[in-house]
């Protein structure tokens, strides 16, 4: 079905505004989920969960940025920035720790190749240190300052992981493709 760039560039423009569509449900419930659970709540029900919103963010975002600053027509510009302004307020209030770092390298990436890279240099930190100083729930913090959850989550994945190194070791081929879920008991010891 997209067998143009004229149909992938509308793909991709609907994309976009399906990662706005989700920052917005977002960020309603981020509103309301604070004012009950704090600050440091972190919302996702309608996305799934807080790092899936950043995964599918982290796909369109910088598609998002490099449009909005390469000057394409007028009103996709404006969709585009309109669309990156909702996109990093959720991302911020989702506070993915992976979903900030990978964000980070995606807008630097664009940043490294754009026409106007000194432009870029110059807005694209001072628009992220805007949105973290702002964000009640700043990824930064679940950073540098983790919270016993994040910790004990940390361990398991740490676990995880090696649990899934040791099953590509034992079955190098396949990795023990298919019995991850049950052997993985065994592996983790």
């Amino acid at each position: 079905l997209v067998d143009s760039l004229e149909r992938l560039r509308k793909v991709l423009l609907v994309a976009i505004g399906s990662v706005a569509v989700g920052s917005l449900y977002l960020l309603k419930e981020w509103w309301g989920g604070s004012a009950v659970y704090g600050a440091e709540y972190r919302p996702g029900y309608v996305t799934g969960d807080p790092n899936f919103f950043a995964a599918s963010a982290l796909l369109c975002l910088p598609l998002a940025f490099g449009w909005a600053l390469e000057g394409r027509r007028g009103g996709e510009r404006l969709f585009c920035l309109a669309c990156l302004a909702l996109g990093l307020a959720a991302t911020m209030v989702a506070a993915s720790r992976g979903g900030f770092l990978g964000l980070l390298l995606g807008l630097g990436v664009f940043v490294w190749h754009s026409r106007y890279r000194a432009r870029a240099m110059a807005v694209v930190p001072a628009v992220l240190v805007l949105f973290l100083l702002l964000s009640p729930s700043s990824p930064l913090h679940r950073l540098f300052d983790p919270t016993h959850g994040d910790v004990a989550a940390r361990n398991t994945r740490f676990e995880l992981w090696s649990a899934g190194l040791k099953m590509v070791a034992a079955h190098p081929v396949l990795g023990g493709s298919g019995q991850r879920r049950i052997a993985a008991g065994q592996y983790a010891q």
